[in-house]
């Protein structure tokens, strides 16, 4: 692939996950704003979300199929560079889409007997804040991803990339959890 759509290519990938996140959270925005949601219902509509996603792409394989042609593009394109590696490394996602759908369930099972005085809200300073820092983590990421892919040469280069981009996601995901924690009981005190 040329490198000049390759940078098209991955410009318009970059642009559809980013317009997926934005897209969830100005309907979830929308969504909690006019109808009320208990904590519980909101936590097991996200796990039964997770658990679909997690259950298709295991059913779906090493299948490069996707409803947005671009997407599959970089999916082929990525396949026939990362062998092997490709397949491992979203299996590991799917299944860590398992395991968050579990912790889903489990916060909407804990959540359970709150009354209606405990609804889910959405603060829009809050939320965008949040959705700032999750596009940066994003963003950084893939780019990290990008550069990777495009600058291997052989299968060789991924000796080891699955387990090192899942402990490095899981580091980031507590850095993320912590720093979300932090911003909330900061920004919760300050709103006092």
């Amino acid at each position: 692939m040329d490198p000049k759509e390759l940078g098209q290519i991955r410009l318009k990938q970059v642009g559809i996950m980013n317009g997926l996140v934005i897209a969830f959270v100005l309907i979830l925005y929308v969504v909690t704003s006019l109808y009320p949601i208990k904590f519980s219902h909101f936590f097991l509509a996200l796990g039964l979300l997770v658990l679909f996603q997690g259950i298709y792409g295991l059913i779906k394989g090493s299948s490069t199929k996707s409803i947005f042609p671009h997407v599959e593009k970089v999916a082929i394109y990525e396949k026939g560079k990362m062998g092997e590696t490709w397949g491992k490394q979203r299996e590991v996602s799917h299944i860590t889409s398992l395991i968050l759908s579990i912790l889903f369930f489990l916060q909407a099972f804990l959540n359970r007997d709150y009354s209606a005085g405990h609804l889910f809200q959405i603060d829009f300073v809050y939320m965008l804040i949040i959705v700032f820092f999750l596009l940066l983590f994003m963003n950084v990421g893939m780019i990290f991803h990008f550069r990777k892919v495009d600058h291997s040469t052989s299968e060789r280069d991924w000796k080891g990339y699955t387990w090192k981009t899942t402990l490095l996601g899981v580091v980031l995901g507590i850095v993320f959890t912590i720093l979300i924690i932090g911003f909330t009981v900061s920004y919760i005190i300050s709103s006092i």
